[in-house]
């Protein structure tokens, strides 16, 4: 098998100017206190690395893109995201809201949920499918809603831009920020 070459270019020589760093010794860091701090009283579970990681980058950024695979650890990061925040942060999110596909919205997701908050401190996550933002009735179902705070499970729904989900997503993230309004 030939593997393809990268052409040494101006685009791939600004990519490998950028900073980087090593993120292991810092999550290895966060996982304590952060533990400590979201966990309930009487709770079993600890944050993993890269679980702490990406709260804490949450946290100081407003914001994460994660890519964590599969069997690590996105489901509590995403009931802890909006917790952390209320609970430490000076301008909390009021109106969290998880985005998923519907087949997780009916028992998976919800039973995941309820499971974990016996071992963490949790704040209320309302939650809607892609499938009832992008059908015609769910044309407003954004501005109806207003949330503060989006999350996006499985977000490799909103890769093309010609779909009505993607479409009303970004015209609700755009016109929040034009508005100077929190997200």
């Amino acid at each position: 098998m030939i593997r393809p070459v990268v052409q040494r270019t101006s685009e791939l020589e600004r990519i490998l100017a950028l900073p980087s760093r090593s993120w292991e010794e810092q999550a290895r860091a966060l996982v304590g206190p952060l533990t400590n701090f979201l966990r309930r009283p009487g709770g079993a579970m600890t944050l993993r690395p890269e679980q702490a990681i990406v709260l804490s980058e949450l946290y100081k950024y407003g914001g994460c893109f994660a890519q964590i695979p599969v069997g690590g650890g996105k489901t509590i990061d995403t009931l802890l995201g909006p917790s952390l925040l209320a609970l430490a942060h000076p301008e909390p999110p009021q109106r969290p809201l998880l985005v998923l596909p519907a087949h997780l919205l009916k028992h998976k997701t919800p039973a995941d949920f309820k499971a974990l908050a016996q071992h963490w401190r949790t704040v209320p996550l309302r939650m809607i499918s892609y499938q009832a933002i992008g059908v015609l009735s769910g044309k407003a179902l954004l501005d109806t809603i207003e949330p503060d705070m989006l999350i996006f499970d499985e977000c490799q729904k909103l890769k093309d831009p010609r779909t009505s989900v993607s479409k009303r997503v970004h015209r609700y993230i755009t016109e929040r920020r034009k508005a100077g309004k929190p997200l």
